[in-house]
Protein backbone atom coordinates (compact mmCIF):
# COMPACT_ATOMS: atom_id res chain seq x y z
CA UNK A 1 0.00 0.00 0.00
CA UNK A 2 3.94 7.96 -0.01
CA UNK A 3 4.41 5.78 1.33
CA UNK A 4 1.68 1.86 -1.21
CA UNK A 5 2.42 5.97 -0.46
CA UNK A 6 6.52 6.41 0.90
CA UNK A 7 3.31 4.82 1.75
CA UNK A 8 1.58 8.08 0.96
CA UNK A 9 1.89 7.07 -2.63
CA UNK A 10 0.07 3.87 -1.97
CA UNK A 11 -2.96 5.68 -0.63
CA UNK A 12 -3.12 7.99 -3.60
CA UNK A 13 -2.97 5.01 -5.92
CA UNK A 14 -5.63 3.23 -3.93
CA UNK A 15 -7.87 6.27 -3.91
CA UNK A 16 -7.74 6.57 -7.68
CA UNK A 17 -8.45 2.91 -8.28
CA UNK A 18 -11.15 2.57 -5.66
CA UNK A 19 -13.56 4.86 -7.47
CA UNK A 20 -14.48 6.40 -4.14
CA UNK A 21 -18.12 7.36 -4.02
CA UNK A 22 -20.37 9.17 -1.52
CA UNK A 23 -20.93 7.19 1.63
CA UNK A 24 -24.19 5.41 2.30
CA UNK A 25 -25.53 4.87 5.79
CA UNK A 26 -25.15 1.48 7.37
CA UNK A 27 -27.16 -0.18 10.06
CA UNK A 28 -25.87 -1.11 13.49
CA UNK A 29 -26.12 -4.31 15.45
CA UNK A 30 -26.75 -4.71 19.16
CA UNK A 31 -25.84 -8.40 19.30
CA UNK A 32 -23.50 -9.30 22.11
CA UNK A 33 -20.09 -10.64 21.17
CA UNK A 34 -17.48 -12.64 23.02
CA UNK A 35 -14.63 -10.72 24.67
CA UNK A 36 -11.75 -10.30 22.23
CA UNK A 37 -8.75 -12.56 22.70
CA UNK A 38 -5.50 -10.82 23.68
CA UNK A 39 -3.19 -10.07 20.77
CA UNK A 40 0.51 -10.85 21.11
CA UNK A 41 2.59 -7.70 20.51
CA UNK A 42 4.14 -7.73 17.04
CA UNK A 43 7.84 -8.43 16.77
CA UNK A 44 10.24 -9.54 14.07
CA UNK A 45 13.36 -11.56 14.78
CA UNK A 46 16.64 -10.40 13.22
CA UNK A 47 17.04 -12.07 9.86
CA UNK A 48 13.29 -12.57 9.43
CA UNK A 49 12.38 -8.99 8.56
CA UNK A 50 11.27 -9.95 5.04
CA UNK A 51 8.17 -11.58 6.58
CA UNK A 52 6.91 -8.06 7.21
CA UNK A 53 6.00 -7.78 3.52
CA UNK A 54 5.37 -11.19 1.88
CA UNK A 55 5.98 -10.65 -1.83
CA UNK A 56 5.06 -13.90 -3.56
CA UNK A 57 3.34 -13.87 -6.95
CA UNK A 58 -0.44 -13.98 -6.49
CA UNK A 59 -0.43 -12.64 -2.95
CA UNK A 60 -3.01 -9.88 -2.62
CA UNK A 61 -4.42 -7.38 -0.17
CA UNK A 62 -7.90 -5.88 -0.43
CA UNK A 63 -8.52 -2.63 1.44
CA UNK A 64 -11.55 -0.61 2.38
CA UNK A 65 -10.86 3.04 1.50
CA UNK A 66 -12.44 6.02 3.29
CA UNK A 67 -11.78 9.63 2.28
CA UNK A 68 -12.64 13.14 3.40
CA UNK A 69 -11.82 16.14 1.21
CA UNK A 70 -12.18 19.82 2.06
CA UNK A 71 -11.79 22.39 -0.74
CA UNK A 72 -13.20 25.91 -1.12
CA UNK A 73 -15.04 25.54 2.17
CA UNK A 74 -16.88 22.42 1.01
CA UNK A 75 -16.45 18.97 2.53
CA UNK A 76 -17.04 15.70 0.68
CA UNK A 77 -16.60 12.14 1.87
CA UNK A 78 -16.29 8.92 -0.03
CA UNK A 79 -15.74 5.20 0.32
CA UNK A 80 -14.44 2.48 -1.93
CA UNK A 81 -12.33 -0.63 -2.18
CA UNK A 82 -9.01 -1.46 -3.79
CA UNK A 83 -6.89 -4.58 -4.26
CA UNK A 84 -3.10 -4.77 -4.53
CA UNK A 85 -1.76 -7.97 -6.10
CA UNK A 86 1.82 -9.19 -6.56
CA UNK A 87 2.19 -9.61 -10.33
CA UNK A 88 5.87 -10.59 -10.38
CA UNK A 89 8.66 -11.25 -7.91
CA UNK A 90 12.34 -11.53 -8.77
CA UNK A 91 15.13 -12.57 -6.38
CA UNK A 92 17.80 -9.93 -5.85
CA UNK A 93 20.91 -10.04 -3.63
CA UNK A 94 19.61 -10.25 -0.07
CA UNK A 95 15.94 -10.05 -0.95
CA UNK A 96 13.25 -9.71 -3.60
CA UNK A 97 11.99 -7.11 -6.07
CA UNK A 98 8.29 -7.19 -6.93
CA UNK A 99 5.67 -5.50 -9.09
CA UNK A 100 2.31 -4.86 -7.42
CA UNK A 101 -0.74 -4.20 -9.58
CA UNK A 102 -3.57 -1.99 -8.39
CA UNK A 103 -6.81 -3.79 -9.33
CA UNK A 104 -10.03 -1.80 -9.78
CA UNK A 105 -13.60 -2.94 -9.12
CA UNK A 106 -13.89 -4.41 -12.63
CA UNK A 107 -10.85 -6.57 -12.01
CA UNK A 108 -8.67 -4.56 -14.38
CA UNK A 109 -5.13 -3.34 -13.68
CA UNK A 110 -5.39 0.41 -13.02
CA UNK A 111 -1.67 0.96 -12.48
CA UNK A 112 1.44 -0.72 -11.10
CA UNK A 113 4.20 0.02 -8.63
CA UNK A 114 7.49 -1.62 -7.73
CA UNK A 115 8.83 -2.51 -4.29
CA UNK A 116 11.88 -4.29 -2.99
CA UNK A 117 12.77 -5.98 0.28
CA UNK A 118 16.48 -6.16 1.01
CA UNK A 119 18.64 -6.88 4.02
CA UNK A 120 18.49 -3.14 4.77
CA UNK A 121 14.73 -2.57 4.61
CA UNK A 122 11.55 -2.25 2.55
CA UNK A 123 11.63 0.31 -0.26
CA UNK A 124 9.18 1.63 -2.82
CA UNK A 125 10.87 1.96 -6.21
CA UNK A 126 8.17 3.27 -8.55
CA UNK A 127 4.57 4.50 -8.45
CA UNK A 128 1.96 6.22 -10.58
CA UNK A 129 0.33 5.68 -13.95
CA UNK A 130 3.66 5.61 -15.75
CA UNK A 131 5.63 3.81 -13.01
CA UNK A 132 7.60 6.95 -12.15
CA UNK A 133 10.75 6.04 -10.17
CA UNK A 134 11.59 7.35 -6.75
CA UNK A 135 15.15 8.63 -6.84
CA UNK A 136 16.62 7.30 -4.67
CA UNK A 137 14.22 4.44 -3.74
CA UNK A 138 11.97 5.55 -0.89
CA UNK A 139 12.30 3.57 2.38
CA UNK A 140 9.10 2.44 4.10
CA UNK A 141 10.88 0.84 7.06
CA UNK A 142 14.52 0.03 7.76
CA UNK A 143 16.06 -3.04 9.39
CA UNK A 144 16.70 -3.96 12.12
CA UNK A 145 13.31 -2.91 13.44
CA UNK A 146 13.73 -0.93 16.64
CA UNK A 147 11.16 1.23 18.41
CA UNK A 148 11.95 4.94 18.24
CA UNK A 149 14.33 4.43 15.33
CA UNK A 150 14.22 7.39 12.97
CA UNK A 151 15.19 7.68 9.33
CA UNK A 152 14.74 10.26 6.62
CA UNK A 153 14.45 10.43 2.85
CA UNK A 154 14.88 13.22 0.33
CA UNK A 155 14.47 12.86 -3.41
CA UNK A 156 12.02 12.96 -6.32
CA UNK A 157 9.09 10.84 -7.41
CA UNK A 158 5.32 10.74 -7.37
CA UNK A 159 4.07 13.07 -4.62
CA UNK A 160 1.15 12.30 -2.27
CA UNK A 161 -1.17 14.18 -4.66
CA UNK A 162 -0.22 11.92 -7.54
CA UNK A 163 2.13 14.19 -9.51
CA UNK A 164 5.90 14.10 -9.67
CA UNK A 165 8.12 16.47 -7.74
CA UNK A 166 10.70 16.97 -5.01
CA UNK A 167 9.93 15.55 -1.58
CA UNK A 168 11.45 14.98 1.83
CA UNK A 169 10.18 12.89 4.72
CA UNK A 170 11.12 12.12 8.31
CA UNK A 171 10.02 8.76 9.72
CA UNK A 172 9.84 7.17 13.15
CA UNK A 173 9.21 3.53 14.07
CA UNK A 174 7.03 3.39 17.20
CA UNK A 175 6.13 0.65 19.66
CA UNK A 176 3.84 -2.21 18.63
CA UNK A 177 0.18 -1.24 18.71
CA UNK A 178 -3.06 -3.21 18.51
CA UNK A 179 -5.23 -2.19 15.55
CA UNK A 180 -8.64 -3.11 14.18
CA UNK A 181 -9.23 -4.36 10.64
CA UNK A 182 -12.09 -6.05 8.83
CA UNK A 183 -10.14 -9.28 9.39
CA UNK A 184 -10.09 -8.71 13.12
CA UNK A 185 -7.48 -7.25 15.49
CA UNK A 186 -3.76 -7.39 14.83
CA UNK A 187 -0.68 -6.16 16.59
CA UNK A 188 1.20 -3.90 14.20
CA UNK A 189 4.48 -2.04 13.98
CA UNK A 190 3.60 1.59 13.17
CA UNK A 191 5.81 3.89 11.12
CA UNK A 192 4.91 7.56 11.49
CA UNK A 193 5.94 9.87 8.68
CA UNK A 194 5.82 13.60 8.08
CA UNK A 195 7.17 15.71 5.28
CA UNK A 196 6.70 18.21 2.50
CA UNK A 197 6.64 18.15 -1.27
CA UNK A 198 6.74 20.43 -4.30
CA UNK A 199 4.81 19.64 -7.46
CA UNK A 200 2.27 21.35 -9.78
CA UNK A 201 -1.51 21.68 -9.88
CA UNK A 202 -3.87 20.81 -12.74
CA UNK A 203 -3.01 24.04 -14.55
CA UNK A 204 0.73 23.48 -14.23
CA UNK A 205 1.26 26.11 -11.54
CA UNK A 206 3.73 25.33 -8.73
CA UNK A 207 2.10 23.67 -5.74
CA UNK A 208 3.61 23.00 -2.33
CA UNK A 209 2.15 20.72 0.29
CA UNK A 210 2.80 18.75 3.42
CA UNK A 211 1.61 15.42 4.71
CA UNK A 212 1.57 13.23 7.82
CA UNK A 213 0.85 9.52 7.76
CA UNK A 214 1.05 6.30 9.73
CA UNK A 215 1.61 2.89 8.16
CA UNK A 216 0.82 -0.19 10.25
CA UNK A 217 2.97 -3.22 9.36
CA UNK A 218 1.93 -6.70 10.50
CA UNK A 219 4.43 -9.59 10.31
CA UNK A 220 3.47 -12.23 7.69
CA UNK A 221 0.69 -9.93 6.42
CA UNK A 222 2.09 -6.58 5.30
CA UNK A 223 0.29 -3.25 5.54
CA UNK A 224 -2.89 -3.70 7.60
CA UNK A 225 -3.88 -0.04 8.01
CA UNK A 226 -2.75 3.26 6.54
CA UNK A 227 -3.81 6.77 7.47
CA UNK A 228 -2.70 9.94 5.71
CA UNK A 229 -3.53 13.62 5.87
CA UNK A 230 -2.48 15.91 3.02
CA UNK A 231 -2.58 19.71 2.80
CA UNK A 232 -1.83 21.20 -0.61
CA UNK A 233 -2.88 24.76 -1.42
CA UNK A 234 -6.51 25.16 -0.33
CA UNK A 235 -7.17 21.42 -0.34
CA UNK A 236 -7.14 19.15 2.70
CA UNK A 237 -7.45 15.41 2.22
CA UNK A 238 -7.76 12.57 4.72
CA UNK A 239 -7.59 8.99 3.45
CA UNK A 240 -7.65 5.76 5.41
CA UNK A 241 -7.02 2.21 4.18
CA UNK A 242 -8.17 -0.72 6.30
CA UNK A 243 -7.34 -4.32 5.44
CA UNK A 244 -10.43 -6.23 4.35
CA UNK A 245 -8.87 -9.50 3.18
CA UNK A 246 -5.42 -11.01 2.65
CA UNK A 247 -4.54 -13.97 0.46
CA UNK A 248 -1.00 -15.35 0.50
CA UNK A 249 0.22 -17.69 -2.23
Amino acid sequence: MNKVVVIGTVAVLALAAAGCRPKEGTGSSSQASAPPKPVTPASVKPGEEATLFPLKVGTQWTYKVETRRVADGRETTGSGEVTLRVASATPIPGGVKATLDTIDREGKVAQSQEWQVTAKGIYQITAGQNSVPFSPPQPAILFPIDSNRTFSWKGTGVSPVGRGGAQEFQNTVTEAQEIDTDMGPFSAIPVESGGKFKTSDDSGKPLEGRTVSTTYWVPKVGIARFRQEIIAGQIRLLQVLVLKSFVEK
